[in-house]
């Protein structure tokens, strides 16, 4: 009897914590194949020991994407060295668009296009023979076969299919899990992959339920990767309401939304029902322009979203997204939007690059709009007609300093203030080349950080001494255990005895630190607006939480 050939499904994934769906997708649906396996690796690791793991099987099938596409041709590489009957096989939004030059690379046998549910099944059943797999890209005799043909996946064949029952349990909380609910995407933004796909069908409900509840069991933070998931409110409202019945403390749910579309009833629903902090909502803001909304077939009411926001803030925590390179949108246009959205305060803003994906609308503009773009993955925007290198090399800078002082985030109520009296992006642009100059933005620790932040205000902003006050605060409100002075801001030890004593602080149970401020800061904390007041800042630790913040008025000499 014939030996089942021995087939490895993996992924090379961008962090330890990340788990990759597709394979676990394709495992389940055809473990009865007694060859088959799946592991994952990360790009991270030693890809020589990844290739030597990887070259005992027949076949590897590696899931691509635009973050691994080249650490995984070169464990490819290695593989072949290693074993050169040991067959590639690559499938994902990575190779499902032109394709037809990553076949002709010597370390790739064969290629999958497209949903991979039915040319995979019809792979492992026939395999050696390929020749009736659809959709299915390989070498005969140095000619390049293909057959295309439609493989959209019935999505009732995911009845009773748990992806994840093949994973220790124990695995699942330290990682984050993914779920998907639908595939497709009613819109058509050209530079999203999502677009391609515009007839949007769900899994059956009871399997989502059910595979949604092993998560909220065994897991912690659970993404749903639904391009639109509020797209339908009696759907969005039955998840939401499965949630808040079956979920654990410790959970926390992730959802990409459509802000301007956010229907009454699930505002309503957050609001009076979910639990601060349970659910995190990644919006797609990418421009304020409309002009370059329209340019990639995109509409969207910015004032509607901020009013969405508004509406559910106090409950969820926000993720928003802007697209630095989109057609029409010139430096100024860039500044605008940025601004504008910075002054919603999300926890989190990522301000990214335009990429021209291979098979998206905007990769085959770019002679219309002066495009040019890496030509290796990621293929991020080099320039265009809008915006120059040197533009851009500005907002790589304004980037940097957003990650390190706000997304962390270490300069919370700096920035608030900034925003309320200065340009924020002028502001973090200065302050991104600041530390460009006088360090490393992968290469720093805590004290750089602040001590950077601290020498750019006194040097760019020298008369703004409250500006300096609030970079002080923010360096004391990052610990948790009392830290030296690092700014040397506090007041010395007999005048800090004195008060003390004046203001009855508990300094046998507490550490305490003490500096003047010259605004009112009860005021600036609930308006964020400057009322010009002398004061005694008080910072009390416990050394387990972030410490207490207390205002006194200034002793009157």
């Amino acid at each position: 009897m014939q030996q089942p050939v021995q087939i490895l499904l993996t992924t090379l994934n961008a962090k330890y914590i990340h788990m990759n769906l597709a394979i676990r997708l394709l495992y389940t649906l055809n473990k009865e194949h007694k060859g088959l396996q799946w592991k994952e690796f990360t790009i991270k690791q030693n890809k020589e020991e990844i290739a030597a793991e990887c070259s005992k099987y027949e076949v590897v099938a590696f899931s691509c994407y635009i973050w691994n596409i080249t650490q995984t041709l070169d464990v490819a590489q290695r593989i072949k060295r290693i074993n050169p009957n040991t067959k590639i096989l690559l499938g994902g939004p990575e190779v499902s668009y032109e394709w037809e030059e990553m076949i002709q690379n010597d370390c790739v046998d064969f290629i999958i296009t497209g949903e991979g549910e039915i040319p995979f099944h019809e792979l492992l059943n026939n395999y050696p023979n390929v020749s009736l797999v659809p959709n299915l890209a390989w070498k005969k005799d140095g000619q390049v076969q293909y057959m295309e043909r439609s493989t959209m996946y019935d999505m009732s064949n995911f009845i009773g299919v748990n992806p994840y029952v093949h994973d220790p349990a124990e695995d699942l909380y330290n990682k984050i899990s993914y779920i998907e609910t639908s595939r497709g995407c009613p819109y058509k933004c050209e530079f999203c992959l999502a677009s391609l796909d515009n007839k949007v069908r769900y899994l059956p409900m009871k399997d989502i339920k059910d595979n949604l509840l092993y998560l909220m069991q065994n897991g912690r933070v659970i993404k749903f990767l639904d391009r639109t998931f509020n797209m339908k409110r009696d759907f969005t409202l039955d998840v939401f309401q499965f949630i808040l019945d079956h979920h654990r403390p410790e959970n926390v749910f992730q959802f990409e939304i459509t802000a301007d579309i956010l229907h009454p009833d699930i505002i309503q629903f957050i609001n009076e029902k979910v639990p601060k902090g349970l659910f995190r909502f990644e919006i797609g803001i990418q421009t304020v322009n409309q002009k370059a909304n329209l340019e990639v077939s995109r509409k969207q009411s910015f004032e509607k979203t901020k009013s969405i926001i508004a509406q559910v803030r106090d409950k969820v925590e926000l993720h928003l997204d802007l697209i630095v390179g989109l057609p029409l949108d010139y430096y100024e246009d860039i500044k605008y939007s940025f601004e504008e959205v910075f002054k919603l305060f999300p926890p989190e803003l990522q301000l990214g690059f335009l990429k021209f994906l291979k098979g998206t609308p905007v990769r085959y503009k770019t002679e219309q709009h002066g495009y040019k773009y890496d030509p290796v993955a990621p293929y991020q925007i080099i320039e265009s007609k809008y915006l120059s290198k040197e533009e851009l090399a500005n907002i790589t800078l304004v980037e940097e300093a957003l990650e390190i002082y706000w997304n962390k985030p270490r300069a919370f109520h700096t920035l608030k203030y900034v925003t309320a009296y200065y340009s924020v992006f002028d502001f973090l642009l200065g302050l991104g080349n600041y530390f460009q100059t006088h360090s490393d933005f992968h290469k720093h620790d805590l004290r750089d950080v602040y001590q950077l932040l601290f020498a750019f205000a006194k040097e760019s902003y020298a008369d703004d001494v409250v500006l300096q006050q609030l970079i002080s605060i923010d360096y004391y409100l990052q610990h948790k255990i009392k830290p030296v002075d690092l700014l040397q801001v506090e007041v010395d030890a007999a005048l800090k005895s004195k008060l003390t004593e004046q203001f009855k602080l508990n300094h046998h149970q507490f550490r305490h630190v003490l500096f003047p401020v010259h605004f009112n800061w009860q005021e600036f904390v609930q308006y964020n607006h400057i009322i010009k007041d002398d004061a005694v800042i008080v910072l009390e630790y416990n050394g387990k939480e972030e410490p207490k913040v207390m205002e006194q008025q200034a002793a009157k000499q």
